[in-house]
């Protein structure tokens, strides 16, 4: 799924305004904050206090919804 995004100028990663974005839950909006910072499973999982698996399964769920098969291509779906 190919995402029109436009980044605000001087507010980074957290204020991407997202157009044609399907219906994700406001953990998986989390999740994908901490895969713009270049946070691992392990290190969301600790960040959050969860198990790495459940962090797997929020992920899933996005690539899933998002229609890419892992992190790379959803931030290049995001960004490109």
């Amino acid at each position: 799924m190919k995402l029109s995004c436009v980044k605000t100028a001087n507010f980074g990663y957290e204020s991407i305004l997202f157009y044609n974005m399907p219906r994700l839950t406001p953990k998986e909006y989390q999740m994908i904050r901490f895969l713009l910072k270049g946070y691992s499973n392990k290190g969301i999982a600790e960040e959050l206090d969860i198990s790495p698996n459940t962090v797997k399964t929020h992920l899933n769920s996005i690539f899933t919804k998002m229609d890419v098969k892992g992190r790379k291509e959803l931030i290049s779906d995001l960004f490109y």
